[in-house]
């Protein structure tokens, strides 16, 4: 048999249950007409070997199957609608079941690409909270997803965990895929680049991207241009983050005093303290500015549709002395040469920056308020004095002075995909990607610093490059119809 012999004999699937029904014998049909089963309504109503008895409710639909079982021992066919068409359906399937009454219950569904528990946030959506960090954007927004700070530093990866799941001493961190290719765990994408994303959270995601997604899959789908528009959009953001430390609060310097003046009998535990009432969080921590700028371009010219972004972040953080800069820039296009041949470029890249002498939140909450950070003439305190009460002696302020440390990252994604439509049932496929990031650190260390008195300070330098290549060929065959 040919292939135009098998093109004529393409039914619809609806069509095909319809004529199916009829061969094995059934002849009646109780039905609930519904959006979800349009195509089965249409299919059983105009077979001529089927008799449609439609019913204002489910329910009712199913009952009357099983009557017409009890009395005419024949098994009759219930059509009911998706979600909870079918739901209302199970009481009188449930009934038939129990005395073993023969009933073939047909239901619609809503088309998906995939099955499985799915969950999807538009673009729209991500827009209430300005952060450079996508993870963090799905806070509150998925059921089943828990997302937490890392370290609350700018710019830092969110931990993300999908329905809980924990482990000693492997992974849990979900599996990101941007634009269908599988980028591992840090994405490193731009809120203002991405169009939709999709939470997996089942074994569907194993099904389609293997053992890698048994944590849960991120889908990420970026901006694409528009035909027939073209589009230019320029915005400015800038704001304040400020740090909270929820309801915990610190013994100021007399109630400390109060606290330990039963029990301390140490010769400098005298009312000279309260002289002094440092508060080190305030000390270590101010409000953090951030701004963003951001210009996009959307639109089409001829065959090619465009999609181009350049993106600028500056944030400072709500600890002192931390700054990141970060420069993203993205083009999308996509070029129908004809109506069979397509092709699609994807190119992205980022530049950050951070520099630091960030302050130690754990000290702030160590260091006690009868200890002052500066002395009369505002050099700062090394923590070595002999009125400084706290436990480990050190004030981090003062080896702050001289040491730092800075980082800088170039990343830069690239993907060239094209396809064929050879038959209007047979494409070929062909998806190419290639990533390269470099990773460059330094950190100095003063000698005149306490860290830095042991090796007559120090200054460190690291690199690291890594080049991430994929290419996957493809003939998929498609079908809607049954031959």
């Amino acid at each position: 048999m040919g292939w135009k012999e098998v093109e004529d004999m393409k039914q619809k699937v609806s069509d095909y249950i319809a004529d199916r029904l009829a061969q094995e014998g059934i002849s009646q049909v109780f039905t609930v007409t519904g959006g979800g089963a349009m195509h089965l309504n249409d299919s059983l109503g105009h077979h001529p070997g089927l008799s449609c008895l439609y019913h204002h409710h489910e329910q009712a639909a199913a009952m009357a199957a099983e009557a017409y079982a009890r009395v005419d021992n024949r098994m009759a066919a219930v059509c009911v609608t998706s979600g909870p068409g079918a739901t209302n359906a199970i009481t009188g399937a449930l009934c038939a079941w129990m005395d073993s009454i023969p009933m073939l219950v047909l239901s619609g569904q809503v088309r998906y690409d995939v099955t499985g528990s799915v969950a999807v946030v538009k673009a729209d959506k991500l827009k209430d909270v300005n952060t450079l960090e996508v993870g963090s954007m799905l806070q509150g927004k998925v059921s089943g997803v828990y997302v937490s700070g890392s370290s609350g530093e700018p710019g830092q990866a969110s931990k993300i965990r999908i329905r809980g799941k924990g482990t000693l001493n492997s992974s849990v961190s979900p599996l990101w895929v941007v634009d269908g290719v599988i980028v591992g765990e840090d994405p490193g994408l731009n809120p203002n680049e991405i169009d939709n994303i999709s939470v997996l959270k089942d074994g569907s995601a194993t099904a389609l991207y293997g053992s890698r997604a048994a944590n849960g899959v991120i889908v990420v789908t970026t901006k694409r241009g528009e035909y027939d528009a073209n589009k230019y959009s320029v915005s400015v953001n800038a704001g304040v983050s400020l740090l909270s430390t929820g309801r915990l609060e610190m013994m100021n310097s007399q109630e400390l005093y109060d606290y330990q003046k039963s029990w301390n009998n140490q010769s400098w535990f005298t009312e000279e303290l309260l002289k002094h009432n440092t508060d080190w969080f305030k000390e270590a921590s101010k409000p953090g500015l951030y701004t963003n700028a951001n210009i996009t371009y959307t639109g089409s010219s001829g065959r090619m549709r465009s999609f181009v972004m350049a993106d600028y972040y500056r944030e400072e953080g709500a600890i002192k002395d931390f700054t990141l800069d970060r420069f993203t820039f993205r083009s999308n296009n996509d070029v129908k040469f004809t109506d069979r041949f397509t092709m699609s470029t994807k190119i992205s890249g980022s530049l950050s920056r951070t520099d630091s002498q960030q302050r130690s939140v754990y000290n702030t909450y160590l260091y006690l308020p009868w200890d002052f950070p500066y002395n009369e003439d505002g050099s700062i305190r090394s923590g070595q004095e002999q009125d400084w009460r706290g436990r480990d002696g050190i004030n981090d302020m003062y080896d702050l002075q001289w040491n730092w440390s800075r980082s800088k990252k170039l990343t830069v994604d690239g993907t060239i995909n094209f396809n064929y439509q050879i038959t209007d049932w047979l494409r070929f496929e062909s998806n190419n990607y290639i990533r390269y990031i470099s990773n460059r650190s330094e950190s100095y260390t003063d000698k005149r610093s306490r860290s830095g008195q042991s090796d007559k300070g120090s200054l460190s330098n690291s690199n690291s490059l890594l080049t991430k290549q994929f290419t996957n060929q493809m003939i998929r065959f498609e079908s809607t119809r049954l031959p």
